[in-house]
């Protein structure tokens, strides 16, 4: 490896190690509700315990959430989002070896240059260094497609019992981001399909690459899927569960929908729609680098076609075709099951690669192509990023992460505390749960207008069980400022609450938060 490959394999985990802790610390809200609550439930066996103490999401994997909460009881809070951020810049790297097997030497742009401009994507730069995860699960998906690449001869025309075993291996890293966290999925399944290019052997090498899917799924979510069916009657609970119909939600598929195109021509516009008003894909982050691959992807296959013969002027042409239609289903299947921009972010990260993939099949001279690629790299770079999910050290750059002490002298001995959900206002509190006596039980009560209360509607009867028949102190962990939902929500059990007892509690993260006394009407 020569000098300069060595400072860009170092460059791109210690940038964007360094780059996390400057944009401060992680305060988002999927941290505060499960992200940190759900490793600990696992590790102390608090299923059953608690009761929804972070609403339905308490039944998501908590294998992606482990390292994390190990991190934060042995490294100081800087430390552990450097970390995180390092491994972010590792897709860097494995974009930096991807471009190297698809563009062609000489193209005016060197690999490092789509795999740097996709690394400082709107998106990418919202998410490093916290726990949304989106671009740290494309690690084993962009693997999975360098695999593929760097034995791309092999691939096409090796012998299968040899081109197999590595599509089986390549799906298994896909498989395992998809295990971890199944919004992935759609990556895979893009992958998937581009297989059926290969002349000759389309069938058995998306076979051998599912084999390998479904074999990296339940290496890293088999023992979670097992535990929902047992304890739910559905794996994937509470989603889809029009097809499982466990007693404990409503027979619906459940999925988010809140971001999706109203209609046809939205849905045919929607990267412009993202770039316009990108709160409707719940992103507060704008770049363009989505709207220009929306546009370069359909352009460069029907070039392709048209001109069968062509070669591709700054790609290899079938990898060029491979990945053109990868990105293609890939976001197409994303636009149909979620179109939250966070899912796609790694699609904004390849998408420079994508561009010149496409502008290599534009009939034009080869010293044109080359400008207009440099040309584009240099377009797409500008974007409007967004600090919406952080604060401020603080000068607490040494100290655990989260951290949360409960009110002094407040009645825990004993005790059972009750969790509002959602209302206008609310601010999520699992994440000081860990923090609690380990005998304490929490318990999720349905606010009035709580969105998320329908999804797990068999729980109700068992919630109030607990409720009624709970000998010891009752307590509620609130938001201040949400008293008038607290009544509501509290009043279904009979139970009302002593604001004016209320104390706050002391946290690292989120707030503010209130434990309050309760009584029995």
């Amino acid at each position: 490896m020569s000098a300069r490959s060595l400072l860009a394999a170092l460059g791109f985990p210690l940038g964007f190690g360094l780059l996390a802790v400057l944009l401060g610390k992680d305060d988002n809200w999927d941290l505060l509700h499960y992200h940190y609550y759900n490793p600990h439930a696992w590790l102390h066996g608090r299923n059953g315990h608690d009761l929804l103490a972070a609403d339905f999401h308490v039944y998501f994997n908590p294998l992606l959430d482990l390292p994390f909460y190990l991190g934060n009881r042995h490294l100081p809070g800087a430390a552990l989002t450097f970390l995180l951020g390092a491994l972010h810049g590792v897709n860097g790297l494995l974009l930096w070896r991807i471009a190297g097997h698809v563009l062609r030497p000489g193209t005016g742009v060197p690999p490092l240059v789509p795999a740097l401009v996709g690394m400082l994507g709107a998106g990418s730069i919202y998410v490093v260094g916290t726990t949304y995860y989106d671009a740290l699960v494309a690690l084993p998906v962009f693997a999975a497609l360098w695999l593929i690449l760097r034995r791309w001869d092999l691939v096409q025309h090796g012998p299968l019992g040899r081109s197999l075993p590595l599509l089986v291996l390549a799906g298994a890293c896909a498989g395992t981001g998809v295990g971890l966290k199944q919004t992935v999925a759609v990556f895979a399944v893009g992958i998937g399909v581009a297989l059926l290019l290969l002349p000759g052997r389309r069938i058995a090498s998306m076979v051998a690459f599912g084999i390998g899917g479904v074999i990296g799924v339940l290496a890293t979510s088999g023992f979670w899927l097992w535990h929902l069916w047992e304890t739910t009657g559905n794996p994937l609970f509470p989603y889809f569960n029009h097809v499982f119909r466990s007693p404990l939600g409503p027979a619906e598929d459940l999925r988010t929908r809140h971001a999706m195109p109203r209609d046809l021509w939205e849905a045919l516009t929607w990267p412009l729609v993202m770039l316009r008003a990108p709160w409707r894909v719940d992103s507060p982050v704008r770049d363009a680098k989505l709207l220009v691959a929306y546009l370069a992807v359909p352009a460069g296959l029907l070039l392709a076609l048209a001109r069968p013969r062509a070669e591709n002027l700054l790609a290899e042409r079938r990898i060029a075709v491979f990945l053109l239609v990868a990105t293609a289903v890939s976001y197409l299947v994303w636009l149909r099951l979620f179109s939250i921009y966070r899912y796609l972010i790694p699609v904004e990260m390849l998408a420079p690669l994508v561009i010149l993939a496409a502008l290599g099949f534009a009939p034009l001279a080869p010293r044109a192509a080359r400008i207009l690629a440099v040309a584009l790299m240099i377009a797409i770079l500008p974007i409007q990023p967004s600090n919406r999910d952080r604060i401020a050290w603080d000068g607490a750059m040494g100290a655990p992460f989260v951290a949360a002490a409960p009110p002094g002298g407040m009645a825990l001995e004993g005790a059972l505390v009750v969790v509002p959900g959602w209302h206008p206002g609310w601010r999520p509190n699992a994440f000081v749960i860990p923090f609690f006596p380990p005998e304490v039980p929490f318990l999720r009560i349905v606010a009035h207008d709580d969105p998320a209360g329908r999804l797990v509607t068999g729980f109700d009867a068992e919630i109030a069980r607990r409720i009624a028949t709970h000998p010891g102190p009752v307590l509620v962990l609130m938001t201040p400022g949400g008293e008038a939902h607290v009544t509501a929500s509290l009043a279904r059990h009979n139970l009302a609450a002593e604001f004016a007892a209320c104390r706050r509690l002391t946290t690292s993260i989120g707030g503010p938060l209130a434990l309050c006394p309760v009584g029995r009407r």
